[in-house]
């Protein structure tokens, strides 16, 4: 599906540090969920809009923080609707082990600064 191909390219820009473009990319592949109901991917994409505000740090470490919890929530709760309780399972625990490790980092970072 064309959601899975743009979650993985996504995921490979963010993972380079394109940051800018791996936001872009979700913003479209997000439209295009909505014109085209192609939603099986939708919970992986609220991840990815999670681990995008995480790599950005917002202004600050709390604002990432807030903004990531509640892509994963959204993302979870999709899946939760889907049936897909097993993935939202997962969700749950990857956002807390992801939103505590890196809003540590940020605000140490932050710090530093």
């Amino acid at each position: 599906s064309l959601t899975y191909w743009r979650s993985a390219l996504i995921e490979a820009e963010l993972g380079a540090g394109n940051v800018d473009e791996a936001s872009a990319l979700l913003a479209d592949t997000l439209a295009f969920v909505e014109k085209s109901d192609e939603r099986y991917f939708e919970p992986e994409l609220y991840r990815l809009q999670g681990e995008i505000a995480l790599a950005r740090g917002a202004p600050t470490a709390a604002e990432a923080r807030a903004q990531a919890e509640a892509a994963f929530r959204k993302g979870r709760e999709i899946a939760e609707l889907q049936g897909a309780l097993g993935l939202a399972a997962y969700m749950s625990e990857r956002r807390r082990a992801r939103v505590s490790a890196a809003g540590d980092a940020l605000e140490e970072d932050q710090r530093r600064a």
